[in-house]
Parts: structure tokens; sequence; C-alpha cells
């Protein structure tokens, strides 16, 4: 960072010209996403694509076909990976003398994965909300009947809302908080942690296991609690700043 760059950079607390785009866009997209879910019946729209009751091997047999069966199976995976940077990242920060900074991305990656796909995803919402999965409404050729977004159902009779498979996809959109003030490090960390959402969003919903409400949500969930944590909690800008300053002192 230049002695100019250093003069233009907010003052402490002065960072809504990065915060505020990012949680206007990612509001609208889940205000407008869930009411064309609710109003035009999207969600069995979309889940009727790749529903065949006819088909010869399931009724859901896009789910079967690759790359959407990896990824029906790659949760544990990326989680893996995710966890392998992070806990990597972590201990070399240990090893090197003045890797603070990299220390508190580290520890940021960890608890947004524990706290958005892990506690409020998988925890909170998906083992008690009770929304039935497109596999198991009658629509579909299931016995339960069908919840609109939002509405809750019995817990235990439907894990659909959220998708915990999408949130883990979507959770890889950290790196982009990470770069989030080096554009085309940003540009392609964003780019990367949608295609695999939506990849993932795609591969739940073609085997019968999500609505699309389900992977939106689980998408907006998943961003703003790194939103949150980055910008709020472990206030990573202003540790930037405050440490691009000391090296020009």
């Amino acid at each position: 960072m230049t002695r100019q760059e250093l003069k233009q950079t907010p003052e402490e607390g002065d960072y809504s010209r990065y915060w505020r785009p990012d949680i206007i866009v990612v509001l609208s997209i889940l205000i407008v996403g869930s009411l064309l879910c609710r109003v035009f019946s999207l969600d069995k729209t979309v889940a009727e694509w790749f529903y065949h009751p006819m088909g010869l091997s399931a009724a859901w047999p896009y789910g079967r076909l690759q790359p959407w069966r990896f990824l029906n199976s790659a949760d544990k995976l990326l989680t893996l990976l995710l966890s392998a940077i992070a806990l990597g990242a972590l201990a070399i920060s240990f090893l090197k003398s003045g890797a603070g900074l990299w220390r508190r991305r580290a520890v940021f990656i960890i608890v947004s994965m524990l706290i958005g796909p892990g506690l409020i995803v998988n925890i909170c919402l998906k083992d008690h909300w009770g929304r039935p999965r497109p596999e198991q409404v009658k629509e579909f050729g299931g016995r339960l009947d069908f919840k609109p977004l939002l509405v809750k159902g019995t817990g235990g009779q439907g894990h659909s809302f959220p998708s915990g498979h999408a949130s883990i996809a979507y959770e890889f959109l950290v790196f982009f908080f990470i770069w989030r003030r080096r554009r085309p490090w940003a540009l392609a960390a964003l780019t990367g942690g949608l295609g695999l959402g939506l990849m993932m969003s795609v591969a739940r919903m073609a085997a019968g296991a999500h609505f699309l409400s389900d992977v939106l949500w689980s998408g907006g969930i998943t961003f703003i609690v790194s939103w949150i944590l980055y910008y709020f909690v472990f206030r990573i800008p202003k540790h930037e700043d405050a440490l691009a300053a000391s090296r020009h002192r």
C-alpha cells in the first residue's frame, strides 16, 4: 500500500463503502428470490424440472449423473479442504513472526464455518425447521404436505430448509472477504465461491433433496454470517490498515 493510498484509508469504523454494498446486494437477492418463490411457486416449478416419475432408474435421475453425483457426496470433502486451509494458515502464523493478521484471518474462516454452516444452518434450522424435502412431498411421490418457504413444519419430518451441502460450498466465499480490497483477487474468489455454491445447489435440487429457496437461503445465511464476522467482530479491514500504517512509519 502506497503513502497516497494510506492517506485515502477510511478512518476507524468508516468502512461502509465496503460493507454497505455487500449487504445490500445479498439482502436484495434474498428478498426478491423469496418473493418469487412464494408468489410464483418457483420451488415446485424448479423441482419439476428434475422430477421424472417414469424414469428408468429413479424419480430424480439427474442426481445420479456426473458431476451432480459427485457433488452430492462432496460436502465432507469441502469441509475438510476448507478446514485444512484455515488450520494450516493458523499453524503457520504461530511459526512466523509478524503474521498476526493471517492468524486473525484463519480464525475468521474457522469461526465462520462453525457458526454459518455448522450452528445456524445444520443445528438450529435444518434439524428443527421441519420442511419436507421435494422427494418427501405428495406432489413428487412422497407422503408429506408441501411447506412454502419460511413456513415451519414439524421437527424431524423434513430436513430441507436450509441446505447443509450448499452452505459449505458457499462458505468458500470467505475468500472474497479475505481479499475484499484487492479487486482482481476478490473477483476471482467471488466467482469461484458463487460457482461452487451454484453447482452444489443444482446437485441438491437434481437429487430431490432441496427446493430452490432452500439453497438460496443457505447462500444468504452463510454470506451474512461471514459479513458480520469480517467487518464487525474480527474487524479485519481495520487491522489491515493498522498493519499497513505501521510498515510506513
